[in-house]
């Protein structure tokens, strides 16, 4: 082939076929896919749940982020952490979120709050409700929010939480994961 025939083939992929595979590269991940990503964060959930004695735990106490304190209970595979409790207790409730590091970028969030019949002061503690939310990131995205219902969140509430959620770890575990 001549080089003019080779240059024209040149720019005919360039324009053709580089677009088309771009495009295909931004689509969004099947639902089959996203199943699979999930599959692996909840091994590795039950994988860092079934660590037991392995983890190596260290229980602070949170102050002046609600009204009756909270407690936080770090857990370390060697150096590496891998899940965090943060409880906050309130008057009326109480807000539990554990965070599991599956691996860089693969995070489950799990939050369970308990509100309270009566304030904690009466001395009777009744549980009225209780509100849970799961939330699913990979490669740094969340791919899933499940609400009480476990009904499935949709993209534009997605993106919104996503941002809150990876902000709140950067704040409070960045420089104790990779975050990517």
């Amino acid at each position: 082939m001549s080089p003019v025939v080779i240059s024209k083939i040149t720019v005919v992929i360039c324009l053709v076929v580089l677009p088309f595979l771009q495009a295909v590269a931004q689509m969004p991940a099947s639902s089959d896919s996203i199943e699979k990503q999930i599959t692996f964060i909840r091994s590795g959930y039950q994988k860092i749940n079934t660590a037991g004695k392995q983890l190596r735990v260290k229980e602070t106490d949170i102050e002046g982020e609600s009204t009756e304190g909270g407690t936080m209970k770090k857990y370390y595979l060697k150096d590496s952490l891998r899940k965090v409790v943060a409880t906050y207790y309130g008057e009326t409730g109480q807000l539990t979120i554990e965070y599991y590091f599956i691996s860089p970028g693969r995070y489950f969030i799990f939050e369970k709050e308990s509100s309270y019949k009566n304030p904690l002061f009466s001395g009777k503690v009744v549980i009225a409700s209780v509100n849970e939310q799961r939330y699913y990131f990979y490669n740094g995205k969340l791919i899933r929010w499940l609400d009480n219902k476990r009904t499935i969140k949709n993209k534009a509430q997605m993106e919104e939480k996503q941002v809150a959620l990876l902000k709140d770890i950067e704040e409070d575990f960045g420089k104790e994961i990779p975050l990517r």
